[in-house]
């Protein structure tokens, strides 16, 4: 779907933000294990990441679990990065 100007512009400058902030989190350190899981059941950010030897991440450890992920439409995604931008 075709989006405005206005809306381009506010996704990238979304983007670049997020972009910045997990940058500084990641060189701070602060890399939590927090993978997804769509909302169709069956799609997980495990299968395609290269470091599970590493994170070690298993939904059986006490308090692990996988966020859930949901197909939003782009009025929702729009939505969420206004509000984001309050």
């Amino acid at each position: 779907a075709a989006i405005t100007t206005e809306d381009f512009q506010k996704l990238m400058t979304f983007s670049r933000e997020k972009l910045l902030s997990l940058s500084q989190d990641i060189g701070d350190g602060c890399i939590p294990i927090n993978p997804y899981k769509k909302s169709n059941g069956n799609d997980t950010a495990c299968e395609y990441c290269p470091y599970h030897g590493v994170c070690q991440f298993d939904v059986r450890m006490p308090g692990r679990k996988y966020r859930s992920l949901k197909k939003l439409t782009d009025d929702e995604v729009f939505a969420q990065i206004k509000k984001d931008n309050e």
